[in-house]
């Protein structure tokens, strides 16, 4: 078992800004990037039109006030997602909170995040941007009304009762923002401004309005070494039961085919180094012989030798170090792709990825072609409502 990790608090607050700190200095070290390749579309994607610029403006201002307003307070809408709560895998928990940002900003509501998992507070791996999400000191939630939305719930459902209610909520929910917007109804009656958002770029938009771009700090370097700075990222969602080891035999042979047909596919975009992303050991493995047989055709492949864990399923409590070497580690490095290969099914851990990197969806790819099928590129870009229906880790 890992070891337990020490209460996170101001020491962890700390620490992790001087890890920011020295980001500049990792990336002359090593040539990696401190941000995505993409981490500069949030105004082209996100609030291209003066009107989208406002309406990020004033629930900037608005929030701000509301912080130090008792009576505006009162009426917070938070998001909960804590190391007792059913809340999904990651992806899940992003897109929950993506979700609730819109809303709060249709109802004009403040919104707030207490989000604790695997034992440590997960606000801490963030920085803030423009808003600061956390719950404002000496504000107690135990007279707010809690529900949970897990798998259920209709966004304009949603925003009726965030408009009517009085008195402040406390809501766990994993609504698919992208579905959301894919769908259109909630965006068009409830919050119009957004509808040039794309369902590929709507958690991006709304992590990137709350939070920094994500860096790679160098306790990430444990995982993976020496990576350059430009990179395709192959992505295989293991089956659930296969986290942290090998599939089952019969899967063996499948898993294979996606690995090689995933790496024929970063071949045929150029792409001169492949990081490979799996949950699967067995995948990794594949990877790694498959990257022997691509020798001498010009192609780095990095493969992390960490095992994965599944943030909803295992409640094991991490020291900061174990916590990105499980999972935290692969979704920044996600973030800082040039493109994203779906080797398995879509999964939503690495489309959350994608979308707070604000990767275009002209960069995404999923493989496609049955077990043994030959064909060039074994590859296809990713459509917009696979994006809004995919699976999550």
């Amino acid at each position: 078992a890992a070891p337990a990790a020490p209460p996170a608090g101001a020491a962890t607050r700390a620490r992790l800004r001087q890890q920011h700190a020295s980001l500049e200095r990792l990336a002359a070290q090593v040539g990696f990037l401190a941000e995505g390749p993409y981490s500069s579309r949030f105004g082209e994607v996100c609030a291209p039109q003066q009107d989208d610029r406002a309406a990020f403006e004033r629930y900037k201002a608005f929030h701000k006030r509301c912080r130090v307003d008792e009576a505006c307070r009162a009426r917070a809408l938070v998001w909960n997602c804590n190391d007792d709560s059913f809340c999904g895998g990651l992806g899940d928990e992003i897109r929950g909170l993506s979700f609730m940002l819109y809303l709060a900003m249709a109802v004009e509501r403040p919104l707030f995040v207490r989000w604790r998992r695997m034992g440590h507070d997960m606000l801490d791996f963030f920085t803030r941007r423009d808003i600061d999400v956390r719950v404002p000191d000496g504000v107690l939630l135990g007279g707010c009304r809690r529900a949970s939305f897990i798998d259920s719930g209709h966004a304009l459902a949603l925003f009726d009762k965030a408009n009517t209610s009085e008195g402040c909520d406390v809501w766990t929910t994993n609504l698919p923002v992208q579905a959301v917007f894919k769908e259109g109804s909630f965006v068009r009656e409830a919050i119009p401004v957004m509808e040039h958002i794309s369902p590929v770029s709507a958690i991006g938009c709304a992590m990137r309005f709350m939070f920094q771009p994500m860096t790679f700090a160098p306790a990430d370097q444990s995982s993976y070494e020496h990576i350059p700075a430009k990179f395709v990222a192959i992505h295989f969602r293991c089956a659930d039961n296969a986290m942290g080891r090998a599939s089952v035999a019969a899967e063996l042979d499948h898993e294979r085919d996606r690995v090689r047909k995933a790496m024929q596919c970063a071949e045929s975009m150029g792409a001169e180094n492949v990081v490979f992303v799996s949950c699967s050991e067995s995948a990794k493995r594949a990877a790694t012989e498959v990257a022997r047989d691509l020798e001498g055709k010009g192609m780095g492949v990095y493969v992390s030798g960490a095992r994965a864990r599944h943030i909803d399923h295992d409640h094991t409590k991490l020291t900061e170090q174990g916590f990105r070497t499980a999972l935290w580690s692969d979704f920044v490095l996600l973030q800082q792709a040039e493109a994203l290969i779906f080797a398995g099914r879509i999964s939503g851990f690495s489309g959350a990825a994608a979308s707070m990197g604000l990767v275009p969806a002209s960069k995404l790819r999923k493989v496609v072609g049955s077990d043994g099928e030959i064909s060039w590129p074994p590859c296809k870009p990713v459509e917009e409502k696979e994006v809004a229906a995919s699976t999550v880790r």
